[in-house]
Order: structure tokens, then C-alpha cells, then sequence
């Protein structure tokens, strides 16, 4: 693709033909989005962020960026993908959904800085690195970037009947983003979503999922189990 972009003080939006409209309609999202999650984590980006926009999910797909190795780090459902500082979104022609991708795109930036360190994702030594389970990432990213809903409370329903949700420190794909969003949801409707940086700060700190639960909430995972199921 041919790329144009738009250059802002703190982002770039980049495009190409037949793009610009929606570049347009992304930067304004962008420019929203991104002070009121910066608001939500008390944490400004240290790093320029570029977002680089396709027109569909298919030419995203063509890309070359679907070639990048199974290392790099993709944000829930595989939509948006964020290398560094860079994050590759696509329209599917649904704008609401595409508001959706790019919450989480900019939250997943936040998280990636708030809990590694430094700007975005860098290679660090395992000794330093924290092993995040899916349900407290993805689930995090999911519940930011999206309003419970009926589909989640569904999705999540039929994943309790089934008694899924008992071991979901064991769950894999969507059924641990929409685990972690349940338990990200019950925390924040019980304790104040003003609770989930410090969460995410003591996680950090202690390189500890169970450190930043005990900590805040007075209460480790195995006993908020059962409270939110």
C-alpha cells in the first residue's frame, strides 16, 4: 500500500487510498479515547503512538504484518496487533465495533507500560518478567474497551453452566477474556473501578497477580473466587 498519514501532537494516523475519511474518524476517536483512559489509569503514554489503518479486515490480513512471528504480542481476539509503538487496526464496517478496537488498542499500550516498564514491550530477562495469565490481561483490555453487554453475559452464562469458570485460571482463547471480564467487572462494581491501577501497580511491583488482588482488595484470587461466580 501506498501510506499517507496525519500527524498529530502525541499519534499518527496513517492511510491509504480510500482512507482518509476513516483516518480522519479514527484520529478524532483516538484523540477522545486516549485522554480518558489515560484519565482511568492515571498514566500519560511516554512514547508517540502510530496507528496505521486499513480500509478491511481482508487487505489487513494480505498485509505483511501477518507474516510477524508468533512471539509478538496481539491484543483480545486477535484484532488489533501492536508491535512497539506501532498498532495496525482495520475497519469491518461496523463503527462501533471499531471504537471497540481502538479502546483496546490504546489501553493494551497503557497496560504494556504500566506493567513492563519503559516504552511498549521490550525484550526484558525472564527473571524480570511477569507472567500474566490470560483472563487478568485480555480480560483487562476486554473490560476497558467494552461495556458489559448481553452477548458477554451470555458467553460467560453458558461458560458457568458448564463449570468452566471454577478453574478458569485455566481457560484459554475467548472463554478467559470474557472470564477476565467478568472478574474485572465484579471487582470494579464491588470495590470501585479506582482500584484497578492500584491493582495493576502492585502486580507490577511485586511481579505478583496475587500481591496486587491481596493487597488493594484484602483478599487473594482463590477467595474472590467463589464472591463473583
Amino acid at each position: 500500500f501506498y501510506w499517507e498519514y496525519y500527524r498529530f501532537e502525541r499519534y499518527d494516523t496513517y492511510f491509504y487510498l480510500d482512507g482518509k475519511k476513516l483516518a480522519r474518524y479514527t484520529s478524532k476517536v483516538i484523540d477522545e479515547e486516549l485522554k480518558k483512559l489515560e484519565d482511568f489509569f492515571s498514566h500519560s503514554l511516554e512514547r508517540r503512538i502510530i496507528f496505521l489503518i486499513y480500509n478491511k479486515q481482508s487487505e489487513f490480513k494480505q498485509s505483511n504484518i501477518g507474516l510477524v512471528s508468533g512471539n509478538e504480542e496481539t491484543n483480545i481476539g486477535g484484532t488489533a496487533k501492536i508491535i512497539r509503538n506501532k498498532v495496525f487496526i482495520f475497519y469491518e464496517g461496523d463503527h462501533q465495533k471499531f471504537v471497540t478496537q481502538i479502546r483496546a488498542a490504546i489501553a493494551e499500550a497503557i497496560m504494556i507500560e504500566l506493567i513492563y516498564g519503559g516504552s511498549f514491550r521490550q525484550k526484558v530477562s525472564s527473571s524480570t518478567m511477569i507472567n500474566l495469565p490470560d483472563w487478568y490481561y485480555k480480560g483487562l483490555i476486554s473490560y476497558i474497551s467494552e461495556n458489559w453487554n448481553l452477548d458477554i453475559e451470555n458467553k460467560v452464562k453458558d461458560a458457568l453452566e458448564s463449570g468452566k469458570l471454577e478453574k478458569f485460571y485455566h481457560l484459554a482463547d475467548d472463554e478467559s477474556v470474557y472470564a477476565g471480564h467478568a472478574i474485572w467487572n465484579f471487582v470494579a462494581l464491588n470495590y470501585g473501578a479506582a482500584v484497578i491501577p492500584n491493582i495493576l501497580y502492585l502486580t507490577r511491583v511485586n511481579k505478583s497477580v496475587e500481591s496486587g488482588f491481596l493487597y488493594v482488595l484484602g483478599t487473594d484470587i482463590k477467595s474472590l473466587t467463589p464472591l463473583w461466580i
